[in-house]
């Protein structure tokens, strides 16, 4: 007779702002989620790594950094959690977290959201999930372009370093400075002998 391997779970809680996590209920809440899931699926827990008082919108929290690490080591099976936004609200950061998961044979389970990326169902949401990132993504560049581009029309200066030939004035208008033909002088003379890029810049600046 064979016996059905425990699946090893790794629980992830976490809620945003101090008062929440000196309370206990917003975490304690999402724990027994988690803990109760593990016991009707008869998983085990390894363990239920919690951030408390820190936002979703950074990667950059020990608890999190620690369920990567744990997938990295091939020490859990799966990542539990009471709903995706406990992990990240970001988009862009949630198909990188699946992505790292998926690399290491780890699948990542929402209770509440009816998400498990080891079934087909799953990882049809996750890449959906990651065809509207990527979307956003080129609609926030396309939007940029479009804004930089209708700011260089109106003569408004796009960034901290004005273009050559020209200074940044009041209100970030573009001035026509008299030393930009100098400085395309000197720029193109140095690349036609061949000056490394150090060299230019010295003479620019010596200029």
């Amino acid at each position: 007779m064979t016996t059905t391997k425990q699946k090893r779970i790794a629980g992830y809680v976490r809620v945003s702002t101090a008062g929440q996590a000196d309370s206990g209920l917003g975490m304690d809440d999402q724990n027994e989620k988690i803990t109760g899931w593990c016991k009707l699926h008869d998983a085990q827990l390894v363990e239920c790594i919690e951030d408390a008082g820190m936002s979703a919108k950074s990667m950059d929290r020990p608890g999190l950094q620690r369920i990567i690490a744990l997938a990295k080591a091939k020490k859990i099976d799966a990542v539990l959690v009471k709903k995706l936004d406990r992990l990240t609200r970001r988009l862009s950061h949630m198909v990188y977290l699946v992505e790292v998961l998926t690399a290491n044979g780890v699948a990542l389970i929402s209770v509440m959201d009816g998400v498990d990326t080891s079934t087909g169902a799953g990882r049809l949401v996750i890449g959906m999930l990651g065809v509207v990132a990527q979307w956003e993504r080129e609609e926030i560049s396309e939007r940029t372009a479009d804004a930089s581009r209708q700011m260089m029309q109106r003569g408004t200066a796009v960034g901290s370093i004005a273009p050559v030939g020209f200074t940044i004035g009041k209100d970030r208008k573009l001035v026509k400075d008299h030393t930009g033909g100098l400085v395309m002088c000197i720029v193109t003379a140095g690349v036609e002998r061949g000056d490394t890029v150090a060299a230019i810049t010295g003479a620019v600046a010596a200029a």
